[in-house]
Formats: structure tokens, C-alpha cells, sequence
């Protein structure tokens, strides 16, 4: 494949996921788009090795993600043998879920784009569509133009033309990332995509807003890799700026809490392994209602039922106890630990504050919501895929992940 058209695959990629939620308004299929590229990029990487005879060559990080994620489909699938909850085609369809976020980014270390022309043209892409969010808040906040989905201290919160406030919030997570590759050029964007991240008036946004200016003008200032005590201010600055949305969903006698109750009960009862793929928090749970609900009491919660199940998805850990156990907890640790010991290789001077502050979002999301199982998810490793591809000018040296 050539390097062109792989640059041309990542840029529509990216844009793709980014307005996944519109396009999947008019035509349904979209909505299965980051499945469909994770079995491509799979089926591409398979078929290199065959062909070419190559050693699957990765990063010792890399392996250790590799090991897991195969340690719990088969882990999974011994569960789901037997507690013969859920059927062949929606554990199959969980398999990728779960699993998708770093597959893919195991299988881009084969891929070897040109990331200067990338990001070129998606600087272009985010100056233009920062403008456009940041004008359209600035209407919302005073006339209602169908943007807002709620009110929170009396001001409305910003969605633009997204189903919710959070999904905007990763949109220009993504879109800070890039821009601070050129900070100095793209200092006023970045500070209307901060503002618009603020209007947004979600506990997460509000948190990255703080993560930002931490990482970028305390911790980060001579872009060097964070200490000890780095990680400390940081878990402090997600704390104090995201509790109030924290405590909302998980110590309040809400649906994100009877999941996690039960999560917990779930582990107990199944232990050591879990019920398996596609029993309970996951997308495939909903769609093919899992008995587990119904089981554990929780059927007639709103939102969590057979006929309204709009937050039976809307967790992670939850998910991870009930459907693999405490086995499976263990495993998702190693799998995030060895992702972000991995990156940590691949920084340089000029990617770093994109890498972490992404990093820290989706961490911080797993208290509540699945981006790490998400369409989002894989957005924000492709981001981090050409963020890691870099030129470094001081040293002219290519960061490369084609080992």
C-alpha cells in the first residue's frame, strides 16, 4: 500500500470518526465504521506478515498488550461456554469492542505515513472547525439554536451538533492535541477550544480544560517526560475539577452506580472469570438483553431496562468486572499500563502535551463511560498514532513505529 494512500486512509479515518454521531443519523452503517477499519487493519497486517515472511517485531509494551488481549478472549470465551448467557453473534461483536481500541493500535506500529502532511492538513481542518464551535457557543449561550442539552447554574450546556455535551468535549480534546504540535501559531484556537470546552459544562471537559494548563504550563514547560510529583498534581487537578460529575454518577443512586453495584456482585458470584463477552455494560448486553439484568434486580431501573436501555453502555469498569471478572480487571490494568508505558517511548519534543493530555482524558473517562471500547477510543489512537510519527527538529530524527 501506498504511503499516500495509507496518509489518505488516517485522514478519513479521523474525520470520519469525528462526525460518526451525524452520519450515522442518515445512514445506520456508519456506526459500525470503527469495527470495519479494526478487522481491515488486521486482515493488512496478517496478510504483510504472510506475505512478506515477517517477525511480528514490536515493542516489548506492545507484547505484553498483545498477550492480554488474547489472554481474554479466550478467558471470555471460556465464560461464556459456561454461563451460556449471550449468543455466538453479539459475543462476537463484543470480541471487537473490547478489544478494538488496542488492536488497533497494535496493528498501526505497520503502517508508515507521512505525519507532517497529515497534520498539515487536519491543522487546517481544526483552526476552520474550532471557529465554527466556538461561534456557534457564544449564539448558544444567549438564544436557543437546538445546541444545548441542558441547564447547569443557570447557563445552558453546549453540544453543537453532537447527541451530548461529552462527545464535543473528545472532539476538541482531538483537536487541542493537534494544534499544540504548532502551539505558537495556533495559540488563539487552542484558547477557543479551551472556552468552548468550558461551555460544554461537563465535569470531564472542565477537568481536561485544567489538565491542559497543567500539563502545557507547569509540568511540561521544557516538554519533558512527567515525575513522580507530576502525576500527583495531575490526579489532584481531575480530582477537584471532575468530582462533581463523579460524585453525580457514582455515589448518587443513579443507573452508573447500580451498574457498578452490580458489577461488583457479578465479579463475586462469577469469579474468577466473569460471565463473558456480551453479558452485562457492554453494547452487546442491550441489544441482545442480557438475563444478567433481570437476575440482579436492577431490570426495572430507568435507562437499564429491556425497553429503555439508553445507559446500560454508558460505563467501564462495571463492564469489565461483570463480563471478565476480577481476572479480567487485572488484565485491563496491565493492557492500559503497557499502552501508556509504550507511548512513553514514542514521545518526543514536539508530540508530548497531545499524547497526555488524551491519555489522561480517556484515563479519567473510565469512572464513567467506555472509551477505551468505543468508536472515540479508536479516534483518539489514530490522533495519537500520527502524534507519535513526529519529526523531532531538534535531533532530525523520525520517531517511526514501523519496527
Amino acid at each position: 500500500m501506498k504511503k499516500k494512500c495509507k496518509d489518505a486512509i488516517i485522514i478519513f479515518s479521523i474525520l470520519l470518526l469525528m462526525f460518526q454521531e451525524q452520519l450515522k443519523d442518515i445512514v445506520d452503517a456508519f456506526r459500525y465504521y470503527d469495527e470495519l477499519l479494526t478487522v481491515v487493519l488486521m486482515v493488512f497486517v496478517i496478510w504483510r506478515i504472510l506475505k512478506n515472511n515477517m517477525k511480528i517485531e514490536l515493542t516489548k509494551y506492545e507484547f505484553i498488550m498483545l498477550g492480554c488481549l488474547i489472554l481474554i478472549v479466550i478467558l471470555g470465551f471460556i465464560e461464556n461456554i459456561n454461563s451460556g448467557i449471550q449468543t455466538l453473534p453479539y459475543i462476537l461483536k463484543d470480541v471487537i469492542s473490547c478489544t478494538k481500541v488496542f488492536l488497533v493500535y497494535i496493528c498501526l506500529q505497520y503502517l508508515s505515513v507521512d505525519s507532517q502532511k497529515i497534520l498539515s492538513f487536519m491543522n487546517i481542518f481544526a483552526q476552520l472547525y474550532i471557529i465554527i464551535i466556538f461561534i456557534f457557543g457564544i449564539i448558544n449561550l444567549f438564544f436557543d439554536i437546538g445546541m444545548n442539552m441542558d441547564d447547569r447554574f443557570g447557563i445552558k450546556s453546549y453540544m453543537f451538533t453532537y447527541h451530548n455535551p461529552g462527545s464535543l468535549a473528545i472532539m476538541l480534546v482531538c483537536l487541542i492535541a493537534i494544534l499544540d504540535v504548532n502551539y505558537k501559531k495556533n495559540r488563539l484556537y487552542i484558547l477557543l477550544a479551551l472556552i468552548s470546552l468550558m461551555m460544554t459544562l461537563r465535569g470531564l471537559a472542565i477537568a481536561a480544560v485544567g489538565i491542559y494548563i497543567v500539563l502545557k504550563f507547569i509540568l511540561l514547560r521544557k516538554r519533558v517526560k512527567l515525575s513522580a510529583l507530576s502525576y500527583v498534581v495531575l490526579f489532584i487537578v481531575i480530582a477537584l475539577l471532575g468530582f462533581n460529575q463523579f460524585q453525580k454518577y457514582l455515589l448518587e443512586d443513579t443507573p452508573r452506580s447500580k451498574l457498578l453495584v452490580t458489577g461488583i456482585q457479578i465479579a463475586n458470584d462469577y469469579f474468577p472469570l466473569g460471565a463473558g463477552f456480551g453479558t452485562f455494560g457492554s453494547d452487546s448486553s442491550r441489544l441482545n438483553y442480557s438475563s444478567l439484568y433481570e437476575k440482579y434486580g436492577i431490570s426495572s431501573y430507568y435507562g437499564l431496562s429491556k425497553e429503555l436501555s439508553i445507559f446500560i453502555a454508558d460505563n467501564y469498569w462495571p463492564m469489565i468486572m461483570g463480563q471478565f471478572g476480577w481476572i479480567g480487571v487485572i488484565l485491563y490494568i496491565i493492557l492500559i499500563y503497557a499502552l501508556y508505558k509504550d507511548l512513553l517511548l514514542k514521545m518526543n519534543r514536539k508530540n508530548n502535551v497531545g499524547i497526555y493530555l488524551i491519555f489522561f482524558y480517556i484515563l479519567a473517562s473510565t469512572a464513567a463511560t467506555q472509551l477505551f471500547s468505543h468508536a472515540y477510543g479508536v479516534l483518539f489512537i489514530l490522533v495519537i498514532y500520527v502524534l507519535t510519527n513526529i519529526k523531532d527538529e531538534k535531533n532530525k530524527t523520525t520517531i517511526s513505529t514501523n519496527y
